[in-house]
């Protein structure tokens, strides 16, 4: 990925306690999917805790699936999946969602969204899209080593 527009530093972002954990071991489930895609993905989170441990009434979340190469799933985020996820986010009391992406070297980020139905999902869902290509960045420390970061990451209460 091509860093541009590096507009400053930013101090580390706090690392937040994974909420799906026991025993300091992450949680994993794994479902069979079913007819209905989205009841099969609540499923498969309400088995390590549920949305609403980490969602709450009046966040903004940031959404960042797959879309950096216009290759349909397995290498990007199927349309139906994202669709569950942004209801789900959604049902759980998000305020706003928004989904970000950052494409593969001369793709464009909403061009690969448009040819996957992506983004005919986030339209119906009336959530906006970001493409970091367009958006300003930051350098931020990571365990002694800068790394870029899109300004916008920094104004969502939840990724």
């Amino acid at each position: 990925m091509i860093r541009r527009n590096v507009v400053g530093v930013h101090d580390p972002m706090p690392i937040k306690e994974n909420q799906f954990t026991i025993n300091k071991k992450s949680l994993v489930s794994k479902v069979k999917v079913g007819k209905n895609l989205k009841e099969s993905v609540k499923k498969s989170i309400d088995l390590i805790g549920g949305i609403k441990r980490v969602i709450y009434k009046g966040d903004s979340v940031l959404i960042k699936p797959n879309y950096v190469f216009p290759v349909d799933y397995p290498c990007c985020t199927s349309y139906d999946f994202l669709e569950a996820v942004i209801e789900l986010v959604k049902e759980a009391g998000a305020f706003s969602v928004t989904v970000g992406e950052c494409s593969f070297f001369t793709h464009r980020a909403k061009g690969i969204m448009e040819k996957l139905a992506a983004k005919k999902v986030c339209d119906r869902q009336g959530v906006s899209i970001i493409d970091f290509a367009d958006s300003e960045w930051l350098d931020v420390r990571v365990n002694d080593k800068m790394i870029a970061f899109p300004k916008s990451v920094f104004e969502f209460d939840k990724i």
